[in-house]
């Protein structure tokens, strides 16, 4: 922070199952599964 803009930075991962979201989860599609796990990157820049 300083005196004309703010920046914040985040890096994680959710597991997306626990929001619900199922599509492609079932181990039987093989190479066409989908991982529950998704990394979220945020880059955040704002003006005062």
């Amino acid at each position: 922070m300083n005196d004309a803009t703010i920046t914040a930075v985040a890096d994680f991962n959710i597991d997306r199952t626990q929001w619900g979201l199922f599509y492609g989860n079932d181990k039987s599609l093989g190479d066409k599964f989908i991982y529950p796990e998704v990394k979220i990157k945020l880059n955040i820049n704002a003006k005062k």
